[in-house]
């Protein structure tokens, strides 16, 4: 008891201990979130046509690269797999308008 009584003396007698702050209820149902609805698979894009440089490829040139190489079979020519196109900024990157 001694210890207590040495802690309320050693407090400032001007201050008053601070005013609690109350909880503002909220109407129940609200502030919860609804429930995600199942999304299952994501659909898939199927397209009409073959991207044009694919069809250009196998259009006009694997033919063209056959009788140049003299290729037996069509699988022995390459084949595309991946395009990828360099965008080159140069000025712009340097100099913006």
């Amino acid at each position: 008891m001694a210890k207590d009584d040495d802690k309320k003396e050693a407090a400032p007698a001007g201050d008053a201990p601070a005013p609690k702050k109350e909880r503002v209820q909220k109407p129940k149902g609200e502030g919860k979130k609804k429930a995600a609805e199942p999304a299952g698979p994501v659909p898939t894009y199927k397209r009409e046509k073959p991207p044009k440089l694919k069809a250009l490829y196998d259009q006009t040139i694997r033919p063209q690269m056959v009788k140049e190489f003299s290729y037996t079979t069509v699988m022995q020519v390459p084949r595309i797999v991946k395009i990828t196109v360099n965008m080159g900024l140069g000025k712009a990157r340097t100099s913006p308008r």
